[in-house]
């Protein structure tokens, strides 16, 4: 199963950089990993252009699927967000 078929998460459909009032978007594939951090139910996904996404857990099962994203995503890095929303977990 993949990121974006599960019902248990909720995730950002896009990453996005705040910039004072402003949130500015960016395209799925334009976005590289840098960094990851988890905290609690959610992993926060650092890109090199500044901007971020979110992968959170809505419930039991979602959290167990954290897990398993914690465990696989040192292999992301430096893949897009398009890759690591189809990574199989």
């Amino acid at each position: 199963m993949k990121i974006t078929e599960s019902k248990n998460l909720k995730w950002d459909k896009m990453p996005w950089l705040e910039s004072g009032e402003e949130i500015e978007k960016f395209s799925p594939e334009q976005c590289t990993l840098e960094k990851s951090e988890r905290v609690d139910e959610k992993i926060t996904l650092s890109f090199r252009n500044g901007s971020q996404a979110m992968i959170l857990g809505k419930n039991i099962d979602g959290d167990r699927e954290i897990d398993l994203i914690e465990k696989k995503i040192n292999d992301c890095l430096g893949k897009s967000y398009e890759e690591i929303l189809n990574i199989n977990i």
